[in-house]
């Protein structure tokens, strides 16, 4: 630092040259800094925006920190707070330091949308003083998750009818991701349901499903809809384990090919796994099977850890620390006493290298009859006998010595020092169900090294944890052999896994365990159950094909081929079963019905098993048919005569129509009523009167041949069904002037009918005091007139009936049919 310092001592007087050395008098001052100000971040935070895609290294700057100090009291350093994805890395120059943001782990906006970090300046000052910053990342999103639903199947039930445009049902699908990426549309799948197009539609926006025809006329129809929502390829393939290990032997042959996990990618089509790669190494290759060849646009990938274990062959020989031991052993060694324990190792690992230790019996009796070796230990020592003989010899002092000698026997007594040792420390055993109380399942097998009482061995369940897995069986004490003390039940349990022991027969045994899994075989000893459930009540006889009317389930306890079921309808009736899928069925109408031929159905569902022999099961459903207005009133003519009495009176009945209806209840209540038609000469409805519900035509008038002798009218008749059917008939009124008709040849001849060839011709009401002619052809007349001059009947009917009617008839001559009083 240069400093100016300037004099103000007071003189009176001054030269130039003092002047100039008291103004201009200059020295040097070096100023030692302290560190007395802390490092300080021009803003306290700051905001960053990633996207959640960015790879992992990816490097962010942020802003600076300056300190007022120098030197070593400058910012010398940047410290990041502990996080999950991001590290620091420090540039350090000659006379400044900088600092960038390492991205260390993918983002996921989805997971976690934001990261706070705390970066700290620090300086090297003593003491040291620091500044901090926080930053805000803000994970921008990407398009990385696909839509879903909400539910994976939706279900409703809608009326027959419905309006168009009507809603049936809301979709709800979201998305993890954030604006445009989560906005979602909704569309049918077009494949294979057309059916399904014409009738309902979608809405892309809102997932609303509506109605799209007007009118469905198929109630408790079942559809299926699929919604496919577009796929983008946003998922990367995922290996289900991050880490996969595989045991291959040591000596395997080059050319040997290992399965691997597969990855799975939740897009679809060429969006989803195309191809895999393997890093480089010395040893394996990958053999890739492709279909078709796809790939994403960008590809994705995803990458999975495969550890190899060399697994171990019994390539190695037990080598021996020493080719040859050398040992001292004194003579009174007692039994039992170590001599030495001998070490082998080998190389292999496993099985491959436990070793067991034996002594090689040709050529070594006698040895053998000195010393034991224990297999595992390698420990020899000396033998101990159960029985030793020994020959004691006493020898005098004489010349020469003589002796005499005697046997000593010396019995080792057993001390119960070896427990009991199964021959298996796993035994499997299989058995069907449903056997025989007491069937042998399996015998088990262990010894005891021991003798008498100390090498008998006693067979046994393990109580602790067994709970109640041993209740089902029993061992047998003395033999090991295991059998069933109770039905066995494979639906019921189809496994038992049991703890065995082995016990010696001491004061103080000794005991060793194994494990017993006795696997259950299935027999075919259930039959399938059928389970209905009703959607109807009744069907209705104009009931469309594939109309729903139940569902079926069935059940089958056994397991494999024993518990498959097939199930069909037993009789023949006019509907079927269609599979919803596996054991599951509904029942739906499969031709026409008709309340009036069959008014309900006895439908015998067979469900059977595919087990040898199969079992079978029948359950009979009772479907009621309701009727429909489908038939018409029926007259049983089509058209009638009424002859009415002249001044007969007024409110006699003169004629009571009926109809009948095949169908049933309100469909075959009829009501009768007149028809009118502007082309009706007479008023009828001032003459007559009809009584609706029991068809009675009632006089209102009294009746007057001179004014009035014949006219006609309609009677309809019309159930009460909805829409209702109507039936017609036409009715004639002819007025009757003869109260009593006239006589000849004490016959009643008011009424006349006579056939000739093919003509009929029918006389109407005979008046006696009118004589009018026959209007009908005078050709066909006058040869009727020539058989039936000179008769009596031809010439009252000449001269009585007022005239005839033509109708067709057969062949022939005339004749005279009947004749009687109306």
């Amino acid at each position: 630092m240069h400093l100016l310092v300037y004099a103000n001592k007071p003189q009176e007087h001054y030269t130039l040259s003092s002047i100039l050395y008291l103004l201009f008098s200059i020295t040097y001052v070096n100023v030692v800094d302290i560190n007395d100000n802390v490092p300080h971040f021009p803003e306290n935070l700051q905001y960053l925006n990633i996207a959640e895609s960015t790879v992992p290294g990816g490097k962010f700057g942020f802003i600076g920190a300056s300190d007022l100090d120098v030197g070593k009291n400058d910012v010398s350093s940047y410290k990041l707070s502990q996080n999950d994805y991001f590290s620091l890395e420090v540039h350090k120059g000659r006379d400044s330091v900088s600092a960038e943001l390492v991205l260390q782990k993918a983002l996921d906006r989805e997971t976690q949308p934001t990261v706070n970090l705390t970066v700290t300046a620090v300086d090297s000052g003593n003491p040291p003083k620091s500044g901090t910053l926080q930053i805000i990342i803000n994970v921008l999103d990407n398009n990385d998750n696909a839509p879903v639903f909400s539910s994976a199947l939706y279900k409703t039930q809608i009326h027959e009818n419905l309006p168009m445009g009507k809603t049936i049902i809301f979709l709800n699908a979201t998305d993890a991701d954030d604006g445009l990426n989560a906005e979602t549309e909704y569309s049918f799948r077009s494949k294979g349901q057309d059916h399904v197009l014409n009738v309902f539609q979608i809405d892309s926006k809102t997932g609303a499903i509506s109605i799209k025809e007007a009118v469905i006329n198929d109630p408790l129809k079942l559809y299926r809809l699929e919604i496919n929502i577009k796929d983008i390829n946003d998922n990367a393939p995922v290996f289900s384990e991050k880490l996969q290990s595989l045991d291959v032997p040591e000596n395997t042959l080059p050319g040997v090919k290992f399965g691997l996990i597969e990855a799975s990618d939740l897009d679809v089509g060429k969006n989803g796994v195309n191809t895999y790669k393997l890093s480089n190494n010395d040893y394996f290759t990958l053999d890739i099977h492709k279909g078709e060849d796809n790939g994403g646009n960008p590809p994705k990938s995803g990458t999975s850890l495969i550890i190899i274990s060399v697994m171990d062959t019994n390539d190695n020989h037990p080598v021996f620390s020493k080719s040859l031991y050398k040992i001292k052993i004194p003579e009174n060694l007692s039994s039992g006493s170590t001599v030495i324990t001998l070490n082998a190792t080998d190389t292999d690992e496993g099985s491959n290298s436990e070793i067991e230790y034996s002594l090689r019996k040709k050529g070594q009796d006698h040895i053998l009859d000195l010393f034991e070796i224990n297999s595992k230990t390698g420990v020899i020592s000396v033998k101990g006998k159960s029985v030793i003989t020994l020959t004691l010899t006493a020898i005098d002092g004489g010349t020469p010595a003589k002796s005499g000698s005697m046997t000593i026997i010396v019995n080792v007594l057993d001390v119960n020092d070896n427990p009991p040792v199964f021959s298996q420390r796993l035994y499997k055993a299989r058995v069907y169900e449903n056997v025989k109380i007491g069937t042998p399942i399996i015998t088990l097998n262990a010894t005891d090294l021991d003798e008498g009482q100390n090498g008998k061995v006693i067979y046994s369940f393990s109580e602790v944890g067994q709970g109640k897995q041993t209740n089902s069986f029993v061992i047998d004490e003395k033999t090991g052999t295991v059998t069933n003390k109770r039905n066995i039940d494979y639906e019921e349990s189809n496994a038992f896994e049991l703890r065995v022991q082995a016990s010696d027969g001491a004061s103080s045994p000794l005991t060793s365990h194994a494990k017993l899994l006795i696997e259950v075989l299935d027999v075919n000893d259930n039959a399938p159950e059928i389970s209905l459930t009703s959607l109807l009540n009744t069907v209705k006889e104009d009931a469309s094909v594939e109309t729903a009317i139940a569902l079926v389930s069935i059940f089958d306890k056994d397991g494999g081929k024993n518990g498959m079921v097939t199930c069909k309808i037993s009789n023949n009736v006019p509907f079927k079963l269609e599979s919803n899928y596996k054991n599951s069925y509904s029942l739906v109408v499969d031709g026409p019905l008709d309340r009036e031929t069959a008014p309900q159905y006895n439908i015998s569902i067979t469900a059977t098993d595919e087990g040898s022999p199969p079992l079978s099961s029948t359950s009979v459903i009772t479907v009621h048919v309701s009727d429909v207005n489908d038939n018409k009133p029926q007259f049983s003519e089509s058209v009638i005569n009424i002859y009415v009495k002249e001044n007969s009176p007024v409110g006699a009945v003169i004629k009571k129509v009926t109809a009948a209806d095949a169908d049933i209840d309100q469909n075959s209540q009829v009501s009768y009523s007149f028809l009118q038609s502007s082309s009706d000469s007479v008023p009828f409805s001032t003459l007559l009167n009809i009584n609706s519900e029991t068809g009675d035509i009632i006089s209102l008038h009294s009746f007057n041949y001179e004014e009035l002798k014949t006219f006609q009218f309609k009677v309809q008749a019309t159930d009460s069904g909805v829409p209702p059917s109507h039936a017609k008939l036409l009715v004639w009124v002819h007025c009757d002037s003869h109260p009593s008709g006239l006589k000849i040849g004490g016959i009643c001849t008011t009424f006349v009918r006579i056939f000739y060839r093919n003509f009929k011709f029918e006389c109407m009401p005979c008046c006696a005091e009118r004589n009018y002619a026959f209007i009908v052809s005078q050709l066909v007349w006058a040869a009727l007139l020539l058989r039936l001059r000179g008769s009596k009947l031809g010439n009252s009917c000449w001269k009585y009936c007022q005239g005839f009617t033509f109708k067709h008839t057969g062949f022939g001559d005339p004749y005279v049919q009947d004749c009687w009083r109306i």
